[in-house]
């Protein structure tokens, strides 16, 4: 008795079965486990796939819908109603495949989350000058040592940042200068007299303008233009 063994090919319905079917597991799985757009996830998903087969896809429109409704069932949970239920969903926890949150926890009454990537902090150590804005703490052991910091005017950021960094040069940031003025106007309630008189509007900006003086020139400029105005307004924002 002779045995012939043969392959029958699968029918075009079953292989759109098992092709729809392995993409979709695949969609299904990257969507839930990262946090990368629909269409990187798609390419992702087709990568092994035979060209041939891929006609059985579904659409992308169809699988970027399907992704869309897998993440919206997972931000299902209830808000939390203090900060210890606090919970960062896992897929949330990464940046194109890169850890975020450096660390996470929960301490006398305080949440506390560092975010970053290992490459953003090896970048932050190449650059030779930081602008920075509120405190901070440094949690991992990398060579940190801008030669310049630039900062606004806070005494808590300077103090801080002069601690890490005591070789670096400081300069204020010209932004948060001006809005020193800029705020002594508003609690004068010169505000609207600041948008429409043009002269004293002008004699504000000259105020900020010292900060690009020579330093030794600085202390008579000021004087020179405290001296040449008539307004009492201006005063109120120049001398206090």
């Amino acid at each position: 008795m002779n045995l012939r063994i043969c392959q029958v090919p699968l029918r075009k319905y079953e292989v759109e079965a098992e092709t729809g079917r392995y993409a979709n597991i695949k969609v299904k799985d990257m969507s839930s486990s990262t946090s990368l757009e629909p269409s990187q996830i798609i390419r992702e998903a087709i990568v092994d796939c035979q060209p041939d087969r891929r006609v059985y896809l579904p659409s992308k429109r169809a699988q970027k819908i399907k992704i869309r409704r897998n993440r919206k069932a997972m931000d299902t949970a209830s808000d939390p109603r203090n900060l210890q239920e606090i919970h960062i969903p896992e897929q949330l926890k990464y940046l194109k495949g890169e850890l975020l949150i450096l660390s996470d926890w929960y301490h006398n009454g305080e949440k506390y989350i560092i975010m970053g990537t290992s490459n953003s902090l090896k970048e932050l150590g190449r650059s030779q000058c930081w602008v920075m804005d509120g405190t901070f703490y440094v949690a991992q052991n990398i060579n940190l040592n801008p030669q310049r910091v630039i900062t606004d005017f806070e005494q808590t950021i300077s103090s801080v940042a002069k601690e890490f960094f005591p070789d670096a040069q400081y300069k204020g940031c010209l932004i948060h200068f001006g809005q020193i003025f800029w705020r002594r106007a508003q609690k004068e309630r010169l505000a609207r007299k600041y948008g429409n008189d043009e002269g004293f509007s002008m004699a504000i900006r000259m105020l900020k303008s010292l900060s690009l003086a020579p330093p030794e020139s600085v202390l008579d400029y000021y004087n020179a233009l405290n001296a040449s105005s008539t307004d009492n307004d201006f005063k109120k924002v120049c001398v206090w």
